[in-house]
Parts: structure tokens; C-alpha cells; sequence
């Protein structure tokens, strides 16, 4: 898992979260998912979870307690606070 440096941008952070994602746990998005996810102004872990999984076409993600606390850690790995602002 990579540790990223303090002067990147949140951007960037989340793009490498998004990759590290797909490279350990095959949750690849599309590149304009990616994209979209990582400009955005306000991020928060739970619907970020889910929004991961719906794109690679899970049904009722919010029914996959795992997966979502998965992510969600892995999120709050690489950010102190359940939801990130840019």
C-alpha cells in the first residue's frame, strides 16, 4: 500500500486510493469514474465505498457490510477524517 507525501493534493491522494483499490482488490473504475471521484469538492467514506462498488457492478452494495468496511478503511488509512474537502 502506498504512503503518500503530505504536499500532494487531495486529488492526487484519492486517484492513488482508486488505484491501490483496483491493484489489491480488482475494484478497477473506468479512467472518467476515476476522475470524476477524485475532483470532487466533498468526499465522505461510506458513499465513497459504495459508490466503488456500484461502479464495478455490485448489486445492493449497501448490503455488502464487508466490502464497504473494507474500503472505508482502507479510506480512513490514507485520511484522518470519515469525510475529505478539497
Amino acid at each position: 500500500m502506498a504512503r503518500w507525501k503530505h504536499e500532494e493534493t487531495v486529488e492526487a491522494q484519492l486517484e492513488l486510493l482508486l488505484q491501490s483499490l483496483c491493484d489489491d482488490w480488482g475494484l478497477c473504475l473506468p479512467p472518467e469514474k476515476v476522475r470524476a471521484i477524485a475532483t470532487r469538492k466533498r468526499t465522505e467514506a461510506r458513499p465513497f465505498a459504495i459508490e466503488i462498488l456500484t461502479a464495478c457492478g455490485i448489486e445492493n452494495p449497501e448490503d455488502q457490510s464487508q466490502w464497504v468496511r473494507r474500503i472505508k478503511r482502507r479510506f480512513l488509512q490514507h485520511f484522518p477524517d470519515l469525510i475529505v474537502e478539497q
